[in-house]
C-alpha cells in the first residue's frame, strides 16, 4: 500500500477513535460515523480524479493498482494542439470535450474490469492501463471507438 495512501486512510481512522472517545450516545454516534464516511468518500473522489474530466489522476494509479496486479496492457492517447484549441475555442469548450472523450473511455474501460483511465490536471493526454486487457485488445476497443464517431 502506498504511503500516502496509508497517511490519508489513518487521517480517518484517527478521527473515529476521537469520536468513540466522546460522551455520547448510540445513535450521536451513528450520526458522527455516517457523517465521517461522506467526509472521506468526498475526500478520497477529491484525491483520485480530475477536476475536468472525471477521470483517474496519476495518484490514483498508485492507490488502486495494488503491486500484485500485473498490467498486461498500455496505451497513451496525446491530444495534438491542446494549447491551441484553448486559444481557438476557447476552455470551456475543450474542458466539455474532454469530459465527453474521458466519459466514452471509461464506459469503454472500467475498474471494474481492471482497466485505469488517468489524465494528469493540465496535461493534453490520457493513459489507460488494464490487467485484463493486452495492447491488441486496447487497440482494437480504441478502433471500434474511432470507427464509431
Amino acid at each position: 500500500m502506498d504511503n500516502e495512501l496509508k497517511i490519508f486512510l489513518q487521517a480517518f481512522k484517527e478521527l473515529e477513535h476521537l469520536f468513540r472517545a466522546l460522551p455520547i450516545t448510540g445513535s450521536q454516534m451513528g450520526w458522527f460515523a455516517d457523517f465521517l464516511s461522506g467526509i472521506q468518500k468526498n475526500a478520497n473522489e477529491l484525491a483520485l480524479y480530475d477536476s475536468i474530466t472525471h477521470a483517474l489522476n496519476a495518484r490514483a494509479g498508485k492507490w488502486l493498482v495494488a503491486d500484485e496486479h500485473i498490467i498486461k496492457g498500455m496505451a497513451k492517447i496525446d491530444i495534438y494542439d491542446l494549447r491551441q484549441a484553448n486559444k481557438v475555442y476557447g476552455t470551456l469548450v475543450v474542458d466539455e470535450e474532454l469530459h465527453k472523450l474521458a466519459f466514452q473511455l471509461m464506459s469503454i474501460f472500467t475498474l471494474a474490469e481492471g482497466d485505469f483511465v488517468r489524465r494528469s490536471p493540465g496535461s493534453d493526454e490520457f493513459r489507460i492501463s488494464s490487467t485484463a486487457k493486452t495492447p491488441q485488445d486496447i487497440k482494437h476497443l480504441l478502433s471500434e471507438l474511432y470507427g464509431n464517431q
